[in-house]
C-alpha cells in the first residue's frame, strides 16, 4: 500500500508560500520541509508554524536537504514523496489525487521511477527520460537503487542527473496530466517587462553571475557523463536545454539593461 509524504525546500520563502505550505500541514499527507534560508531569526520563526522544520542554518543545497529528508521519512516507512518547489500552488486535493495515482500506476510494480505533473494544457500520459523534480512523484525504492541523489550537483542539475540514473537502471519516467489545485506557474516571481511592447510580460528569469556559472557547469558534466554511459540522445538534449538556457539568460539581461535605463 502505498504511503504518501511531501517534500518542500524554503530559501528565502515569502509569507504567502509559508501560509500556505502551513495551512495544508492537517491536510493529512505530513509536508516535510527543509530551510535553506542562511538567516536565524527566519528559520525561528518558521519553525513554529510546521511539525516536520529542518535545517542546518545555511544554504546546503537541494541534494543534500533531499537525501537528509529521505532518510527520515524512510525512518516512517513513506514508500513515495511528492517534492514541490516553494512557489507551486497546490491544496489538500491535489494531495489526495496523487495518492490515487501512485496506487493507479502502481510505480514500484511497473518499474516507475518517477511521475512528473506538466501544465494545465497536458491531457495525456508519455514516458520520457527528462523532468524537472518540483511536482513530481518520486518512488523510494527507485531511490534507494539509484544511491538516492547526487550530492556533486548542488541546485542545478540535480533532477537531470536522477533522470540519467534512472535511464541507466532502466527505470521508467512519466509526465502526466497534473492533479486538481495544481500550478506550478502562476506563484513563479518571473516575469521581465519587454522593453519593446507596453505591458508585455515574457516568463524569464534572470539568474546572477555565479547562479549562471553554475548552469552551465553542471550541464556540461552531465553531458560528459552521458556520452561516457553511451547516452547520446540524453547528451544532445541537455545540450540543447543548456543552449536554449543561456539565450534565455542573454535575452533577460537584454530587457533588464533597456528597462534599467528607461527607468
Amino acid at each position: 500500500m502505498a504511503k504518501l509524504a511531501i517534500i518542500t525546500i524554503f530559501y528565502y520563502p515569502s509569507d504567502s508560500q509559508i501560509q500556505m505550505f502551513s495551512a495544508l500541514s492537517g491536510s493529512g499527507y505530513p509536508i516535510y520541509v527543509f530551510d535553506n534560508t542562511p538567516c536565524h531569526a527566519l528559520n525561528k520563526s518558521i519553525k513554529s508554524l510546521f511539525i516536520h522544520y529542518y535545517t542546518e542554518g545555511s544554504n546546503v543545497g537541494i541534494s543534500n536537504s533531499l537525501n537528509f529528508l529521505l532518510k527520515i521519512i524512510r525512518q516512517h516507512e513513506y514508500t513515495h514523496f511528492l517534492f514541490l518547489d516553494q512557489d507551486a500552488l497546490v491544496t489538500s486535493d491535489t494531495f489526495e489525487y496523487t495518492n490515487r495515482l501512485i496506487n493507479k500506476f502502481n510505480m514500484h510494480k511497473n518499474n516507475y521511477a518517477a511521475l512528473s505533473f506538466r501544465n494545465h494544457n497536458y491531457t495525456r500520459t508519455r514516458n520520457t527520460n527528462i523532468i524537472i523534480s518540483s511536482g513530481t512523484i518520486f518512488n523510494l525504492d527507485s531511490l534507494r537503487t539509484l544511491g538516492d541523489f547526487d550530492e556533486s550537483y548542488f541546485v542545478d542539475g540535480v533532477d537531470y542527473k536522477f533522470c540519467l540514473d534512472a535511464l541507466m537502471f532502466n527505470y521508467k519516467i512519466a509526465n502526466i496530466k497534473p492533479p486538481p489545485g495544481y500550478d506550478h506557474h502562476s506563484g513563479q516571481d518571473s516575469k521581465i517587462i519587454s522593453p519593446f511592447f507596453n505591458n508585455y510580460n515574457i516568463s524569464l528569469k534572470r539568474y546572477n553571475l555565479r547562479r549562471n556559472w553554475g548552469i552551465v557547469t553542471s550541464h556540461l558534466k552531465l553531458i560528459y557523463s552521458a556520452i561516457l554511459y553511451r547516452e547520446i540522445k540524453f547528451a544532445c538534449k541537455i545540450s540543447i536545454l543548456l543552449f536554449t538556457t543561456i539565450l534565455k539568460q542573454i535575452v533577460s539581461n537584454l530587457f533588464y539593461y533597456f528597462n534599467s535605463n528607461r527607468a
